[in-house]
């Protein structure tokens, strides 16, 4: 695979856990989140063009402009961003059927489906985490206990050194 090619790709995927709840996110980063996010919410509602690093409440529709669901919607431009590349989230309703809908709507709209792990990576080749923090984040996300979290929290913070008394 040509790994530069690859990484010029617009991604999504949901980064919340694929279960039903109130919320699911939904990620979006690379050259063409802007074009893509625009495919996908309505005109009128495009508040979060406006305002970036805000939520602001869209409606997100599909290719024929019907409505799939009403989202809040936030736009990171780049480098100001998690990935370092223009970014966006859709907060969507967390029913896993509209979770579904949203993601297949972005990825009609231009997307790829991101690897495990890829909005990371993508932090880490633009300098936006150290290659200690790809570690803490799995760490953090693979916690099963609230020690672990915060041992995991504390590498990340950059707190790597062990204390004596």
């Amino acid at each position: 695979m040509n790994y530069t090619k690859h990484l010029a790709d617009t991604i999504a995927a949901v980064s919340t856990a694929r279960a039903t709840a109130a919320i699911s996110v939904i990620r979006i980063s690379g050259t063409d989140c802007l074009s893509v996010l625009r495919k996908v919410t309505s005109g009128g509602t495009r508040k979060w063009e406006k305002r970036p690093r805000h939520l602001e409440l869209s409606w997100i529709v599909d290719a024929d402009g019907l409505p799939v669901d009403q989202a809040l919607v936030a736009w990171f431009p780049s480098p100001s961003s998690y990935t370092g590349e223009d970014m966006a989230e859709i907060h969507c309703h967390g029913g896993i059927g509209v979770t579904s809908a949203v993601l297949n709507v972005v990825l009609r709209a231009g997307a790829r489906l991101a690897d495990a792990g890829e909005f990371t990576k993508r932090a880490l080749l633009n300098g936006k985490i150290r290659l200690e923090g790809v570690d803490a984040i799995s760490s953090l996300i693979n916690s099963s206990s609230e020690q672990e979290a915060k041992l995991a929290a504390r590498l990340l913070a950059g707190e790597t050194g062990t204390r004596l008394e």
